[in-house]
């Protein structure tokens, strides 16, 4: 780590080449911003982040420590699509069941800074333009909007987190979804509170640590001096964190600074430790009443009873008749977290959120004879689950963990298209935690509980003039038949849903049949009597064996790629095909057989081609065994896919005799 002297003017290369001293003055943007129109460390971006600053500091109220965060922003909107950096939301936690438990929000200002006919024209934000949303029983938001931003706006906007959880210190993201020309993060932390402090990122920062004299008004003029740990760190010149394929939280992965206390001792007063273990965190879930207090009874046994499930036998069949009959009660209302409404309330109002469904669910199937327990986690797009810092604050989700004997099985009750061991994208992670009474939590790797499987035939005859008369028959097991669900539930009608598949894009589908896409089923059968063609040149008809393309576009065109390779899911794919030849024609070439492997076996790919009487036969498997690839790995698995890609566009020549 290094160290550095903060000065009050720190120069950094303005966009328009020219050296500018960083502007520190809230509410008086320079001229050289106002006039800016691009970025000099990246050319196209759409705004970016000219100052940043988060100070953090402890303050002591009504007997008790709280924490301040006062942040303050300017950005440089540079393009219309810039504009988007005008709505700014903030999450905080908020619990209405104890307001002396929560975080509030305050001093929200904002203000637009726009050159019209040569004068500085200045926007305030009105409170109209702010407002909160509660995405679970324990996060609110709270979002505003910047008015009259557009195209060489500079937008300014701060305000103020007071939090009643000072042994619990938020993250400091250093990066953004644009480029940032300056970020500072400043925190002073009494003696009273230990703890660890770990930077993580690409980018690197500058950094000083400092002690500094504390002193907290304990009212009546009495007060209490300490010391305290002062911390500054400072970026220059990030670049964005943009988005790219396969990663589903680009902030995982970006530069930060985490804060982790371990203990509190105040002299005269108390000594707590804070090193939490996930233990604690099992025990303060059951312990809560939107958790643990949703675990008992059944609300659907009348239901249960009359559907005649508890008559039937097979496990498989009576876990998915019962999450028929809750979802046929229940539609999901779009929202995830670990902590539920009371069954009667969701079951009144016939909607909830994921948690809602998936505890009156664990109750069903408990009461049908079955294990069922909840398991936690944090969604993908929420980020990667920090298991070295324990806190139920970064669980975001919760799904279903059925057993009876050695059988196993996941669900998410809320999922529209899924089925047991069929989760959403989101929810397939390496680190989930199993929360039950009286048996230690267990981390569980979500990853090898949902695979994508794809089984195709295709059965055809080639005419002298190229015309392919075929069909196609495909299985759609997993998460493939979950996507298929999907693919054709947004779609308007069956018509659009077929016009939308991208392999016939240039044939004429003659007859077209899906079944198990409307139903709580395993299994998706589709079938496509079709009709395609292939080039002919010099009398020779030219085939590709497997008649279409694996991929309309290669899935890695960088030269080099910074973050982590994400792949929904573990997947496996087979495709023959068996096309015969006219008569009086044979074949003069066929393409060369290929195995491909990564060298630690998580990707494999095989394709074979033979050719017997007039039948050419072709089979095809592709098998990913991971989810997560380094960055490392990018070179292999671009070389890996472009090498496919090469192989399935090979020809078959056949020729005349």
């Amino acid at each position: 780590m290094k160290t550095f002297l903060l000065s009050a003017f720190l120069l950094v290369v303005g966009a328009s080449g020219f050296a500018q001293e960083l502007n520190m003055k809230w509410g008086k943007p320079t001229d050289e911003e106002l006039n800016m129109t691009s970025y000099a460390q990246d050319p196209e971006a759409d705004a970016v982040v000219l100052c940043k600053t988060t100070d953090v500091m402890y303050d002591y109220v009504v007997n008790k420590f709280k924490v301040n965060y006062d942040i303050k922003c300017r950005v440089k909107v540079l393009k219309d699509a810039g504009k988007e950096c005008a709505n700014v939301t903030v999450p905080f936690h908020y619990n209405n069941r104890k307001l002396d438990n929560c975080e509030i929000v305050s001093k929200v200002k904002a203000t637009a800074y726009n050159i019209e006919n040569g004068k500085l024209v200045k926007t305030k934000m009105d409170n109209s333009m702010v407002f909160y949303e509660d995405v679970s029983k324990k996060t609110r938001l709270l979002k505003f909007s910047v008015p009259q931003v557009k195209q060489g706006t500079v937008i300014e906007y701060e305000f103020t987190i007071i939090s009643d959880f000072p042994f619990n210190i938020k993250d400091w993201n250093a990066q953004a979804s644009i480029p940032v020309r300056y970020t500072s993060y400043h925190i002073r932390i009494p003696e009273y509170f230990k703890f660890n402090v770990s930077e993580t990122g690409f980018e690197s920062l500058t950094h000083k640590t400092n002690t500094t004299p504390m002193r907290f008004s304990l009212g009546n003029g009495e007060g209490i001096s300490c010391e305290g740990a002062d911390y500054t760190f400072i970026g220059e010149n990030l670049p964005a964190l943009k988005k790219e394929k396969y990663v589903y939280n680009e902030l995982s992965y970006g530069t930060k600074v985490g804060i982790e206390l371990s203990e509190i001792s105040i002299p005269g007063s108390y000594y707590k430790n804070f090193t939490t273990t996930w233990e604690d965190i099992d025990q303060m879930l059951l312990n809560d009443d939107d958790f643990g207090g949703r675990l008992g009874k059944n609300p659907l046994k009348k239901q249960m009873t009359e559907a005649g499930i508890y008559n039937i036998t097979d496990d498989e069949e009576r876990i998915a008749a019962t999450c028929k009959l809750l979802r046929s009660l229940v539609k999901w209302n779009d929202k995830t977290s670990c902590f539920a409404e009371s069954a009667s309330k969701v079951l009144k109002e016939g909607t909830g959120s994921n948690a809602d469904i998936n505890f009156i669910l664990i109750n069903m199937l408990n009461d049908a004879g079955l294990k069922a327990v909840p398991v936690v986690l944090r969604t993908r797009n929420d980020g990667i689950m920090p298991i070295a810092h324990p806190t139920y604050e970064n669980l975001t989700s919760m799904i279903v963990k059925v057993s009876n004997g050695s059988n196993v099985w996941y669900i998410d009750g809320s999922s529209v298209d899924g089925y047991l061991n069929v989760l959403p994208d989101i929810m397939i992670v390496e680190s989930a935690r199993s929360v039950e009474k009286n048996v230690p939590g267990e981390w569980i790797d979500l990853t090898k509980a949902s695979v994508s499987r794809v089984n195709t035939s295709i059965v055809g005859a080639i005419s002298a003039d190229g015309t392919i008369q075929a069909e196609r028959t495909s299985r759609y097991s997993g998460r493939a038949a979950a996507q298929m669900r999907e693919k054709f539930r947004l779609a308007n009608d069956s018509i659009d849903f077929m016009r939308k598949l991208p392999e016939f894009e240039n044939s004429e589908i003659e007859s077209y049949r899906l079944e198990g896409h409307k139903d709580f089923t395993k299994n998706v059968g589709e079938s496509i009597i079709f009709k395609s063609s292939c080039s002919t040149v010099g009398g020779k008809l030219l085939l590709m064996p497997l008649l279409y393309k694996l991929f309309e576009e290669a899935p890695f065109t960088s030269p080099e790629r910074k973050l982590p390779i994400e792949f929904p899911c573990l997947s496996i794919t087979n495709t023959s095909t068996s096309f015969t030849i006219p008569d009086g024609y044979s074949v003069e070439k066929i393409p060369d057989p290929i195995s491909l492997k990564m060298p630690d076996g998580s990707m494999s790919f095989v394709m074979i081609i033979g050719v017997e009487d007039n039948i050419i036969n072709t089979h095809c498997q592709m098998q990913c065994n991971k989810v997560l690839f380094s960055a490392q790995n990018y070179a292999q698995l671009k070389e890996f896919f472009d090498t496919i890609i090469k192989k399935s566009e090979d020809i078959v020549v056949i020729q005349k005799n």
